[in-house]
């Protein structure tokens, strides 16, 4: 199942080395300085390296911001290197999580589970071991739970879509699970209507400066505002649906498409659609039990925080190997499932595996990255 390839983390590591930053200062330098000659007979010492390490920051407070830390590069005789200061920056994707809280959402996920599609979603995001729980510190996680209740005659009320919304932030847990209802909201399903309604909230809402994606769960096609789910979906209804979801894409905003009703042709045809105007390039998730669900929230939720940091400085071709890349107290090894790899740009480096897993889950990360100079091309 195709997952989504753009990645959201962005940390900046690594200053390139440059003789020529440095030309005619390796003669002035003090005898025993940082840039001391390697001796007078001209031969140069060892390969230096330019090395750094940074904090990705607190995210509860924002995340984003850059975080000077310690660098060191050492330069001898003919082997010049700049010393860097070393800044780690981290972009912070949002998340909407757009869920159907119609009657139907009631019903059995799958053919043999009992758990009602409602507790199977809100376990699988809010449990102790739940995305949410464990993503908190890496995705932006905000809630929009819509139903199709209509007030009452001469009882004031909410108005179609009746909504429950969480604005989006770093950390928020305790938020999601204090307004996430225990039990579906129950009416209808305006699908349509609620994705109008979390376009203008995206649009007035302040966002994280990373990319903002919609994920949609939902056991039905849209249908009209009323207590009772059942309305008959209308091609206007699913035209509309789609239509939303193309101007969210081409605001910037892509979604994700998960079903919840089986393997329903009808509705499996409408949502796939929904899906191909997603712009992510998946098809509709269509999870059979509960494990199929968290495997499915899993490929698409834990795809949009990042591996990727970013060099400044492009490493030699064949030369990918000869750093050393350590988060946290742990070396990471080079072209390993669990692991680091270069990217074809030569500036990136990918985190692979558990590596990859324990960069997305910590809330604080400390990654550090040295090359020898030699084997970095100067920007």
């Amino acid at each position: 199942m195709a997952t989504l390839r753009s990645w959201c983390w962005c940390l900046l590591v690594l200053m390139a080395c440059s003789a020529s930053d440095h030309e005619g200062q390796r003669d002035e330098a003090p005898a025993g300085g940082a840039g001391a000659s390697a001796g007078s007979s001209g031969q140069s010492g060892a390969s230096s390296t330019t090395s750094g390490s940074g904090g990705f920051g607190n995210p509860e407070t924002g995340g984003a911001s850059g975080v000077l830390a310690g660098a060191s590069g050492t330069f001898a005789e003919g082997d010049a290197c700049a010393s860097a200061e070393v800044e780690t920056s981290r972009v912070i994707p949002t998340v909407w999580l757009l869920v159907d809280g119609s009657g139907s959402m009631a019903a059995p996920l799958g053919t043999v589970e009992l758990t009602s599609r409602w507790t199977a979603l809100r376990d699988s995001l809010l449990a102790a071991d739940g995305l949410i729980t464990r993503l908190q510190g890496a995705i932006a996680f905000g809630l929009f739970v819509y139903d199709g209740g209509l007030s009452l005659p001469g009882i004031p009320g909410p108005q179609c879509p009746r909504v429950v919304t969480v604005d989006p932030a770093l950390g928020n847990f305790s938020a999601l699970s204090a307004a996430y209802p225990e039990l579906e909201t129950g009416a209808s399903t305006p699908t349509h209507y609620a994705l109008l309604a979390l376009q203008e909230r995206i649009a007035t809402t302040p966002s994280t400066p990373g990319p903002t994606y919609v994920v949609l769960a939902t056991d039905g096609g849209p249908n009209l505002c009323d207590f009772h789910d059942g309305i008959p979906t209308t091609p206007d209804t699913e035209a509309e649906a789609i239509a939303t979801v193309q101007q969210l894409r081409d605001a910037g905003t892509q979604s994700f498409v998960v079903s919840l009703a089986g393997e329903d042709p009808f509705l499996q045809a409408h949502l796939d659609a929904v899906a191909v105007a997603g712009g992510t390039g998946t098809e509709v998730f269509t999870p059979q039990s509960q494990a199929d669900l968290v495997d499915s929230l899993t490929a698409i939720i834990g795809a949009t925080a990042s591996c990727d940091v970013q060099l400044h400085g492009r490493v030699q071709p064949g030369r990918d190997c000869t750093g050393m890349v350590t988060l946290e107290d742990r070396v990471l090894p080079c072209n390993d499932a669990d692991g680091y790899r270069l990217k074809d740009d030569r500036q990136t480096l990918e985190l692979t595996g558990s590596a990859c897993m324990q960069l997305q889950q910590a809330t604080n990360a400390k990654l550090s990255a040295s090359f020898p100079c030699a084997d970095l091309a100067p920007q």
